[in-house]
């Protein structure tokens, strides 16, 4: 738990290139000063006084010869015992046997085979496979047709945009072979290299969508309209301009225009046009709305309507 916590401190003070003050030691290594450590506390983990003897022990030089020595001894792939080679560990035991550097590509196959020992070109699985085809073709499109022999270990930026990124913390494939330090790189060029959109960008961007749907839409109903005057042996742009200058009258009028309506911004709505009622000639004098009838209807044969539809003369 502690080694954990202090890659996560160190992890964040050097996080989007920050470089915090460092003691340079006589073999040029470089380590983060007690200082530095010591304001980086998380602010969930232990108390001052003990997150302060925990940086005073990791600055000993003691200390930071025994992490140089982990770092050496993780580097070289020392082979397991009980379990699988690592990568490094399998590209060593490849190249002793065949005299020629796989390189850790060589190694992931090698570990990945079907049935090891015959290369045959299959893999254990079909997500290995899969996810092999992928960065195959990213690196050929990369580095060209000769990519393995130039290429043999792999490229981090390559499996992070072409295979699958890193959806739970952990590269899609040779995850174990790619170092901390190179994926937090490669995290953060890729945020660098997205432009920053604002809200008040994004807004605009969505009514200028909305407006060219909107002038699609537009066009569509030109197209039907301008069929529709052909069609009846109309002008279409006679009628358009027309159309256009009543709309301006209107306009500059404050309402509707008087010639086509006689309904204003300070104008009373009429029901009639032309001096005529909007629903008829005239009223119907027959009807009568309070009993929702007409006058003089046989009160039986308006009730039989509702006992016999078939006397009604319904179809």
């Amino acid at each position: 738990m502690l080694s954990e916590e202090k890659q996560a401190v160190i992890k964040k003070m050097y996080k989007d290139g920050n470089v915090p003050q460092e003691d340079v030691d006589k073999y040029g290594n470089r380590w983060p000063t007690k200082e530095e450590l010591i304001n980086a506390k998380p602010n969930d983990f232990t108390t001052i006084e003990g997150w302060a003897l925990l940086c005073d022990h990791w600055s000993t030089q003691k200390f930071r010869n025994a992490s140089l020595l982990g770092k050496g001894n993780r580097g070289e792939g020392g082979h397991h015992r009980g379990g699988s080679r690592s990568l490094p560990a399998t590209r060593q035991f490849l190249e002793l046997k065949t005299g020629v550097d796989p390189g850790l590509g060589g190694a992931w196959l090698h570990n990945h085979a079907l049935q090891p020992g015959i290369d045959d070109g299959r893999l254990c699985s079909q997500s290995a496979t899969d996810k092999w085809a992928l960065y195959e073709e990213a690196m050929e499109i990369k580095y060209g047709p000769n990519w393995r022999a130039e290429h043999p270990n792999f490229d981090a930026s390559v499996i992070y945009e072409y295979v699958g990124r890193m959806p739970h913390g952990k590269l899609a494939i040779a995850d174990e072979a790619i170092s901390i330090v190179e994926k937090e790189a490669i995290k953060t060029r890729k945020r660098s290299a997205q432009p920053h959109v604002s809200a008040r960008e994004k807004r605009l961007e969505r009514e200028n969508e909305r407006l060219r749907n909107d002038n699609r839409a537009l066009k569509r109903i030109e197209h039907v309209v301008r069929a529709l005057a052909a069609k009846g042996g109309l002008n279409y742009d006679a009628l358009a301009q027309e159309a256009t200058a009543n709309l301006e009258s209107s306009e500059s009028e404050g309402g509707l225009s008087k010639e086509n309506d006689q309904v204003g911004l300070d104008g009373d709505e009429d029901d009639s046009i032309g001096g005529k009622n909007c629903y008829g000639d005239e009223d119907d004098e027959e009807y009568n709305y309070e009993n929702a009838r007409y006058n003089g209807e046989d009160d039986a044969d308006y009730n039989n309507c509702y006992e016999d539809d078939s006397d009604c003369g319904l179809w």
